[in-house]
């Protein structure tokens, strides 16, 4: 084997591992965000921004309630969006909410 080919053959893994690291990357890095008129997310009431909740719809909804401190909320602190545990694979708004919030405790 000469030197030229044995350089390619030992570089291969790694070449291939590394855009293997870039692909996940940038799949992580593509947000799916939950739509309101998404099926789960309607029957749920779902919304991007607490402050639009109705009233006579949702009578037992307050304005300190948001995504953001559900306890289903799997995002970070200070994040715009996170997960919901609701809504598998799917971000939704922190400052959002749905009937099934719960405060985090």
């Amino acid at each position: 084997m000469n030197d030229l080919n044995r350089r390619v053959f030992l570089l291969s893994p790694v070449a291939a591992g590394s855009a293997l690291l870039l692909g996940a990357d940038a799949a992580r890095a593509q947000v799916v965000m939950v739509s309101e008129k998404d099926a789960t997310a309607a029957a749920l009431g779902y919304t991007t921004d607490s402050a639009r909740v109705n009233p006579k719809r949702f009578p037992n909804h307050s304005s300190a309630q948001k995504c953001g401190n559900c306890e289903l909320y799997a995002g970070r602190p200070g994040d715009g969006t996170g997960e919901c545990r609701i809504f598998t694979g799917k971000r939704v708004s922190a400052i959002g909410w749905c009937s099934a919030y719960v405060l985090k405790g």
